[in-house]
């Protein structure tokens, strides 16, 4: 961009360069000195470089790094856990450079005292969230209770999506709910739709160390009930492409089992990693890996 052709002397008014106010001993200069004003010593004062100016409007999506392709990961967690449960594996995808988001959903981590009223509570939330970030080309993965999230989340944008990632998690057929996964034994009623399920304490053993298993349980809070009674109203398959990774420590009970189970059934293939459920914390740099690899794919 040119330089303006108005000569700062004559004191007109330059849109690209309003009078820059500059200390100059007792007194204050400016570009354009007012009437009255002394001019600093030595002459007038350069004025600054023009500004860049911006488009009028922002195109969508984030400004990308220069170097590999960038990802943005939307990280959705589990039961009784909060967006704490990502934090070993946010920093290893961003010293990759890519964007991570792994907020806490409602009623859960930091916001656990947020009442929740039901499924369609946490994928409003999620959202909203992409799109007041605007991002879109997200890879977009839930851990155990977040795979049910995910699969609603996914059938409500899917034009802003990479990939999903199922891991470990628990994901209902079209018109089933979360507890179908895992029905209630015979006899054994369900309890309200206000309950706040509490969490067990998480017990050491195999890749889950006595620090790590501690530092977990200080954390668990209790988790709302009532998303766990609403059917999934979405389409029957998924409109972007998916991936599916299972932990091969996972204890027998697990909703995640039932998921591959059926996939076994219906002949889908998946991944396994060798960690227990508690991968996201336990076995970060796999869980980082394969998060990565699935954004490499072909969309």
């Amino acid at each position: 961009m040119p330089r303006p052709t108005l000569d700062a002397r004559s004191g007109g008014s330059d849109p690209l360069h309003p009078s820059a106010l500059l200390r100059h001993r007792r007194g204050v200069r400016g570009v354009h000195p007012a009437p009255g004003v002394r001019r600093p010593h030595g002459g007038d004062v350069r004025a600054p470089a023009p500004v860049r100016l911006l488009p009028p409007r922002v195109p969508r999506g984030r400004a990308r790094r220069a170097g590999p392709a960038v990802t943005t990961f939307l990280l959705v967690h589990g039961a009784f856990r909060g967006g704490w449960s990502w934090r070993r594996v946010r920093p290893l995808l961003a010293a990759a450079g890519h964007d991570v988001y792994a907020p806490s959903l409602a009623g859960a981590g930091e916001r656990a005292s947020t009442e929740v009223t039901g499924l369609a509570d946490w994928v409003d939330e999620l959202a909203a969230l992409i799109e007041l970030e605007d991002l879109d080309e997200l890879v977009l993965a839930g851990h155990s209770q977040g795979g049910v999230v995910v699969r609603a989340l996914a059938d409500r944008v899917p034009e802003r999506l990479r990939h999903v990632v199922y891991l470990d998690a628990a994901v209902p057929d079209p018109g089933e709910r979360a507890v179908d996964l895992t029905p209630a034994p015979p006899g054994v009623s369900l309890p309200p739709r206000e309950t706040l399920v509490p969490a067990r304490p998480p017990v050491s053993g195999g890749d889950l160390d006595d620090a790590t298993a501690a530092w977990l349980g200080a954390r668990l809070t209790p988790t709302p009930f009532a998303p766990s009674l609403d059917p999934l109203r979405v389409a029957d398959a998924h409109a972007v492409p998916v991936t599916y990774v299972f932990c091969a420590a996972t204890p027998a009970g697990y909703p995640a089992q039932t998921t591959r189970e059926r996939l076994d059934a219906r002949g889908v293939a998946y991944d396994v990693i060798e960690a227990g459920h508690d991968a996201p914390l336990t076995a970060p740099d796999v869980v980082a890996d394969l998060l990565m690899r699935a954004a490499a794919r072909p969309a």
